[in-house]
């Protein structure tokens, strides 16, 4: 049994399980957020501030030990069992199939839309957070202190003969439900780093299925030009009146514009 105390003082990392104080708790339900001073237990759904007998000092310490750690510490599969709970967000945009299979959750802390953020070889550094915000620019929230064009989603190694390279998670996830198998760049700027990830898988095509509008342009641009001549670029076009994205367009129109492209 290891009481929120325990966790405080010494726990490792930045969300960290106990056995919830408010229930018979015997499964590690809790979890405390050291930075944000927080704790929820996600079985009987009590929450509260960090209220321990712990010296200050030692806890603006650990703080800031973690906000400086020179590398991310990964976090354990079983860890989102804490962030799997229904989310309409979700449920109203994929499938159930879909939201299994990505890990799409909800923070019931933060309230917030949620999905683990993978390293190529798989391993979770922590989540990705929908802002609440819907109508911010800033649609999406990464984890602290990732540089997040180091990463792909949906990545996976094996050679393939087309790879299929989208701006944002949901085009990606969209895709996967027609058969499409794509990466996600998180944005707008296609990195070195994310096309020596996909050079690995040695394809004969990539496709560039960007946003229809002035910046998926650009970043077509910008993946031709780290491509060169290691493989054939293709770029899909699309009426940008049936969808600005993958995730806008039909499923018919996903296997039209871009399933039709994959060698």
């Amino acid at each position: 049994m290891t009481t929120l105390q325990e966790a405080v003082s010494n726990g490792k990392g930045t969300e960290r399980q106990f056995n919830c104080h408010i229930h018979d708790d015997r499964n590690a339900s809790a979890s405390v957020n050291v930075i944000k001073g927080k704790w929820v237990c996600y079985a009987c759904g009590a929450s509260g501030d960090i209220d321990v007998d712990i010296d200050p000092q030692d806890l603006r310490k650990q703080v800031h030990d973690l906000l400086n750690a020179p590398e991310i510490v990964p976090y354990p599969e079983s860890w989102l069992v804490l962030y799997s709970g229904p989310c309409e967000y979700w449920e109203k945009r994929f499938s159930a199939e879909a939201i299994q299979n990505f890990n799409l959750g909800f923070d019931p802390s933060l309230e917030m839309p949620c999905y683990p953020l993978r390293t190529p070889s798989g391993v979770i550094h922590g989540l990705v957070y929908r802002n609440n915000d819907y109508q911010s620019k800033r649609k999406y929230k990464y984890p602290w202190g990732v540089q997040i064009q180091n990463y792909l989603f949906n990545y996976s190694f094996g050679a393939v003969s087309t790879v299929v390279l989208v701006e944002g998670a949901a085009d990606a996830i969209a895709l996967w439900e027609v058969g499409i198998t794509a990466f996600a760049i998180y944005g707008t700027r296609p990195s070195s780093r994310q096309m020596d990830l996909v050079r690995k898988l040695d394809p004969k095509r990539v496709v560039c299925a960007y946003d229809q509008d002035r910046a998926g342009r650009e970043a077509a641009v910008k993946t031709r030009r780290l491509f060169k001549d290691s493989a054939e670029l293709v770029i899909a076009c699309w009426d940008a009146d049936d969808g600005k994205d993958p995730d806008e367009l039909t499923p018919s129109q996903r296997n039209d514009y871009i399933g039709s492209l994959i060698v």
